[in-house]
């Protein structure tokens, strides 16, 4: 073999391993269209509920100031209403993912409504105990981590 043809059978196996990678990932195959807009609606939830609890216990640990917590939650109560919108303004037309959407955006609703509790309890306000809302914020995202894996049921 010379080295052009060594280099080129490299090359051939660099782009097979990371067309199997994107394609194990689902990068490759990822939906498009309004299920696809629900999944990462979806995720975009997991992702700033995650946030959320980690920044609660990392305040309750105090390895993070209240300005450093107010503003992570901040940024998650972000995420989660540009969420809220981009599904919000999703044209649907079938009843199945039209429920999809009304399930999404209630779980949205509740996830902001976390967050606001969160608020309350780094500034002190009427909720005290972080342990259950951090459970609270942990099981709605696995709720949306599922519901990013399938979007729309088939």
């Amino acid at each position: 073999m010379t080295v052009m043809s060594r280099v080129g059978c490299r090359g051939a196996a660099a782009a097979v391993c990371v067309a199997l990678i994107l394609t194990m990932s689902g990068c490759a195959t990822g939906e498009g269209g309004v299920p696809g807009s629900l999944s990462r609606a979806a995720g975009e939830g997991a992702s700033a509920v995650t946030s959320v609890a980690y920044a609660l216990r990392l305040w309750r640990a105090e390895d993070a100031t209240d300005n450093q917590t107010t503003v992570l939650l901040g940024d998650a109560g972000d995420q989660l209403n540009s969420a809220y919108t981009d599904v919000a303004e999703l044209d649907v037309n079938d009843r199945l993912v039209a429920d999809s959407v009304r399930i999404l955006l209630e779980k949205l609703s509740i996830a902001m409504s976390l967050v606001i509790r969160a608020r309350q309890v780094v500034g002190g306000g009427p909720v005290v105990n972080s342990d259950p809302l951090i459970a609270d914020l942990t099981a709605i995202g696995d709720e949306f981590s599922n519901l990013s894996d399938a979007p729309v049921p088939r």
